[in-house]
């Protein structure tokens, strides 16, 4: 069954600053807030979805993109319209859920 999500809250953080962490060799996924509702429907590839994120690097905590000024961010998940990261990490999301996705390089924008 397939569905669109109206609105997802999401807290993408690509990495954070922390002395005594290092840096992520694999995708690492942190729920901030559940949705109560143990029967929500579960994210899945080719579902609409609509979220607010923030993006931060590992290295440093500073912030190099967010939608929260310019309203929510709109893909299908699983088409690879997002970072690897992104598709990975946010399936299996419910609505109003909020996550914390941490991952290397490889799974975000990598420089060539």
């Amino acid at each position: 069954m397939r569905f669109s999500l109206a609105l997802i809250s999401a807290i993408l953080v690509a990495a954070q600053a922390a002395a005594a962490k290092t840096e992520p060799t694999s995708l690492q996924i942190g729920v901030k807030a559940r949705n109560p509702d143990p029967n929500c429907l579960k994210t899945k590839d080719g579902d609409s979805l609509s979220m607010h994120y923030t993006g931060s690097l590992w290295s440093t905590g500073a912030v190099f993109d967010s939608s929260v000024s310019r309203g929510p961010f709109d893909f299908v998940l699983g088409q690879g319209q997002v970072i690897k990261g992104w598709d990975l990490g946010l399936r299996g999301m419910c609505i109003g859920e909020k996550r914390k996705l941490s991952f290397p390089p490889s799974l975000g924008y990598v420089l060539s």
